[in-house]
């Protein structure tokens, strides 16, 4: 699965926490999210974003790649990030 960010527009960074608006609504982004943010840049894979964000913030209980999956999808589901499914070649 591929995830990249979606338009949006005035990203605001102070310190691990950010802001953005997107969708006429502004969201506060926490740490973990903005982290996830700056690592998805124009788009990566979500098993590497996976990686990245264990290198930052170690391995949650609940296994690395689920996890990630997990704020992925909540970050799609408020408009911030898409997700495309990339079959294997």
């Amino acid at each position: 699965m591929r995830v990249s960010c979606t338009a949006w527009h005035d990203w605001f960074v102070e310190g691990a926490t950010s802001a953005l608006f997107v969708d006429d609504r502004v969201l506060v982004m926490s740490e973990l999210a903005t982290e996830m943010l700056r690592l998805v840049g124009d788009g990566c894979d979500v098993d590497d974003l996976a990686r990245r964000l264990g290198e930052v913030f170690g391995e949650p209980d609940n296994g690395l790649e689920e996890e990630t999956r997990t704020r992925v999808l909540e970050l799609v589901s408020t408009g911030v990030l898409q997700v495309e499914d990339v079959e294997a070649p």
